[in-house]
């Protein structure tokens, strides 16, 4: 009995491709599982996201009778992204679709290479998540989105609109302490002390609207330093109960989940480049198009290949609506041995 791709195809995309969208965003990285609750769905050409900042409103107090001034806003009110494709392929061999002669030999095979495919994606995303330039075609990476450049970003020019940029700290710049070594991370004398990195981050993150942060998110490196310390001050469950809902691991601070993504320390250039990001994820979104969200088109074979494949596209694009409401301190050290990379 000869294989059918039709049903193959439709297999596929009711019981594979679902959990394939699962588990690239939720199972391993704590910050894309949190915006896959609250992804967004569009169709148009472009994604459109309207500006979320403090200085659009009119509020003002009115004598009886008096005259209420409305001041116009400003003329931007929305920031353009252009929605990108994400693909990646499911290949079945000639030698393969021969031996798949059962409905259990069909879901070993396809079990494997699910997997594989999830694998590879989940990995492929969470670096470019991380990465430092945008990519040729590319989705934006949370550097473009969150980092203090004042370049033109979602159509919006950082350096003509500077509520439009986000808070920034180098810490290289502070005084009487060195950032690049782990003695002055650690001195609480020191400001540089990481602890205080921390507060001095949460202060500019909610500097515009008042909101702390959700995530504070670094490298291993200094989530260890940051643990050492809580074990030592003995001050109850250092751990967040929401990450630990989740599945996740993340120290608590005020509420906030701090987590560690060895996929930063890849970005990096060298051990004294690290990041520490605040984020408010209530301005960064996840956009999917309603007909390709982790969608399997139908199985083509290759005139030149002696195998069949499916293409699984997923198009989108993240997106944020205030930038100044996030915050990273950079220059930061994070010894790229430590997370096993040279």
């Amino acid at each position: 009995m000869s294989l059918n791709y039709s049903t193959l195809t439709a297999l596929v995309n009711a019981k594979y491709v679902p959990v394939l969208y699962d588990n690239i965003f939720k199972a391993n990285h704590f910050i894309t599982s949190m915006l896959k609750r609250k992804a967004k769905t569009y169709n148009e050409r472009k994604i459109i996201t309207p500006l979320e900042y403090d200085n659009m409103s009119n509020a003002q107090f009115t004598a009886q009778y008096g005259v209420f001034n409305l001041t116009p806003g400003d003329p931007i009110t929305a920031a353009e992204w252009e929605p990108k494709m994400i693909t990646d392929a499911l290949v079945i061999s000639k030698e393969e679709e021969l031996v798949m002669n059962s409905d259990m030999a069909v879901k070993n095979i396809l079990d494997v290479k699910m997997k594989n495919v999830q694998k590879g994606m989940e990995k492929f995303f969470a670096t470019n998540f991380w990465s430092r330039t945008l990519a040729t075609n590319g989705w934006n990476p949370l550097e473009t989105l969150v980092y203090y450049t004042t370049s033109t970003i979602g159509g919006i020019v950082g350096a003509t609109y500077s509520w439009w940029n986000a808070q920034s700290l180098d810490a290289s710049g502070l005084p009487n302490c060195d950032s690049t070594t782990e003695a002055d991370l650690m001195d609480p004398t020191k400001a540089c002390y990481i602890m205080r990195l921390l507060q001095r981050g949460v202060a500019l993150a909610k500097k515009q609207t008042g909101q702390d942060p959700q995530v504070i998110a670094l490298p291993q490196y200094l989530f260890d330093l940051i643990e050492f310390i809580l074990d030592k001050q003995k001050s109850g469950n250092k751990y967040s109960d929401r990450a630990g809902a989740m599945g996740f691991t993340a120290l608590d601070f005020r509420g906030i989940d701090i987590i560690a993504d060895d996929d930063m320390v890849v970005a990096q250039t060298g051990d004294t480049d690290g990041r520490i990001f605040f984020l408010n994820l209530d301005y960064l979104y996840m956009f999917f198009n309603s007909g390709a969200k982790f969608t399997a088109g139908q199985f083509v074979e290759a005139a030149n290949q002696n195998a069949k494949s499916c293409k699984i596209n997923a198009y989108g694009n993240m997106a944020i609506s205030n930038r100044n409401a996030q915050a990273v301190i950079y220059n930061v050290y994070s010894p790229k041995a430590w997370a096993g990379l040279s």
